[in-house]
């Protein structure tokens, strides 16, 4: 038979050292992956938001340039004719834009040498009303063209005008003016696939279009959460700032840039809900949430049926320890009972034989040697449950023993025994270890008067070391060494490693490694 030696499992500090700095290196990637993924979401949102942005204010930029064309065209009509001519003119261009439904109405007006008006047409009602003339003419000296938002009849009219010098020296002013509701209405229709929002305004803030229309003509310091001085910033749009919108009660990405064409300066707002981006955000981090929980869970589960199966290990490597246990203890017991075997009918006929001869030369050595036999019977006939004794029941033994021996061998044989340590009350010895160990000495070697053998004990602190001087006999017995085999097993049994065998100058020495009992 042999021992079963099972697989050693993980010990369950080192799988912890492993399982650990996996999970913690495994929840920080994944920690990393979902802030990085995040975080490229969320530039990409800002340049998904830069370039609606861009798209929007292009859009309205183009619209502005048309109006741009309406005063060059109206430049060019006004540049050479009389006045009966231009003001045909007029009523041509005048029918055009009615189609359209922008412009409300083209005019011009001529100044004297003297720079009093001298004819005009085509100037709405509207402009008299507001004084427009008037300040018309106080600009005259100082060529400037003129925006203005006019209120009348419930319209908001925005008046654009440019100025002209004729070869008579003389002035002609030229203009047009929009319906900031019509305006309105058409710019938004424009670009309405995107989901941001824009509106414009003059640099002292009067809003010409907002989504909103009873926001034009208002003062957009006053309502759409934005100071003067932002639009004195120095913006890149990296990191456009996210605000309140006023209009859509809402968080939206903000952006104020200059607005300008050839004949309007100003500002345009657009503004982009965050919600848009927040829910793609939202999007990623779900699944980022749910590729990490499930990582994690894979990674746990693992390390949990690892952990079962290192289980499992260490319940099969105690099974089979105990099963190794008591395979090595029947193992002992059987060669101890095959050693007793071995000694009781040697030893008796061996020891008989020598009461026969004490009977006649001494029978008070007779006695004392039949003492000892009983004892040393006793002793052989009644082992202990486990297979170790208390060292000093084993040195009474073998104090019995050699008595016995000594009958036999009296000046062939020398025995001594040394205790360099007093206290040996706690310590355990197999059984027999010692009588083992003497027995193997007087077995296979030689002792004579000339040569005797000489037997030495040596206890100490942890181990009894048997040395006897080496004689070997020509011819051994067939049990040789098969003691020193049972104690070998015995210490293996107790997982004892110090049991030595050794041949050292001449001398057989065996340690026997002592045990707490």
């Amino acid at each position: 038979m042999f021992k079963i030696k099972p697989q050693k499992p993980l010990q369950r500090r080192t799988l912890l050292l492993i399982s650990i700095p996996v999970l913690l290196i495994t929840v920080g990637a994944l920690f990393v992956l979902g802030h990085l993924i995040t975080k490229n979401s969320e530039d990409f949102n800002k340049d998904i938001a830069k370039k609606a942005f861009y798209k929007k204010q292009k859009a309205l930029h183009n619209e502005f340039i048309r109006l741009d064309q309406q005063l060059n065209i109206l430049h060019d009509l006004v540049q050479t004719g009389t006045s009966d001519e231009i003001k045909q003119k007029l009523d041509v261009l005048n029918d055009i834009d009615k189609n359209a439904q922008l412009v409300e109405s083209n005019w011009f007006l001529d100044y004297d040498t003297e720079a009093q008006p001298a004819y005009s047409y085509g100037h709405p009602k509207e402009m008299e009303h507001a004084d427009i003339l008037d300040q018309l003419n106080r600009q005259i000296q100082r060529p400037k063209k003129l925006e203005r938002i006019i209120s009348f009849n419930d319209s908001l009219l925005w008046v654009v005008m440019g100025q002209i010098q004729l070869e008579s020296g003389r002035k002609r002013q030229y203009g047009f003016t929009v319906n900031l509701q019509k305006l309105h209405q058409y710019l938004a229709n424009i670009d309405e696939s995107n989901t941001n929002y824009a509106y414009i305004f003059t640099p002292d803030g009067t809003c010409i279009f907002h989504p909103e229309i009873e926001k034009i003509g208002k003062n957009v310091f006053d309502f759409a959460g934005i100071k003067p001085t932002d639009t004195l910033m120095d913006r890149s749009f990296n990191n456009p700032p996210v605000i309140l919108s006023q209009y859509l009660k809402m968080e939206v990405i903000h952006f104020v840039s200059p607005f300008k064409t050839r004949n309007f300066e100003g500002y345009i707002c657009v503004n982009y809900p965050k919600i848009n981006s927040d829910e793609l955000n939202n999007e990623v981090k779900k699944y980022t949430s749910l590729i990490f929980i499930t990582s994690v869970s894979l990674i746990l589960f693992v390390f949990y049926l690892f952990n079962q199966a290192n289980k499992k290990a260490y319940r099969e490597r105690e099974l089979l320890a105990v099963e190794n246990e008591k395979f090595n203890k029947e193992k002992a017991l059987t060669q101890l009972q095959q050693l007793k075997n071995q000694i009781n009918p040697h030893f008796l006929f061996n020891s008989l034989n020598s009461l026969y001869m004490l009977i006649d030369l001494n029978k008070e050595d007779a006695k004392n040697f039949t003492l000892n036999l009983s004892k040393i019977y006793r002793y052989l006939i009644t082992p202990p449950e486990t297979n170790m004794v208390p060292l000093q029941d084993e040195l009474n033994f073998v104090h019995e023993y050699i008595s016995l021996q000594k009958s036999r061998f009296s000046e062939e044989l020398r025995f001594e025994l040394i205790s360099e340590f007093q206290d040996i009350t706690p310590l355990c010895i197999p059984y027999l270890a010692l009588q083992i160990t003497i027995e193997n000495a007087l077995k296979h070697n030689i002792a004579t008067l000339e040569q005797p053998l000489l037997i030495q004990l040596l206890v100490q602190q942890d181990k009894v070391i048997v040395t006897n001087n080496l004689q070997k006999k020509q011819t051994s017995s067939d049990s040789e060494s098969f003691g020193l085999k049972y104690l070998q097993t015995i210490y293996q049994f107790y997982e004892c490693e110090s049991f030595k065998i050794e041949i050292k100058n001449n001398h057989f020495v065996c340690t026997l490694p002592l045990i707490k009992c």
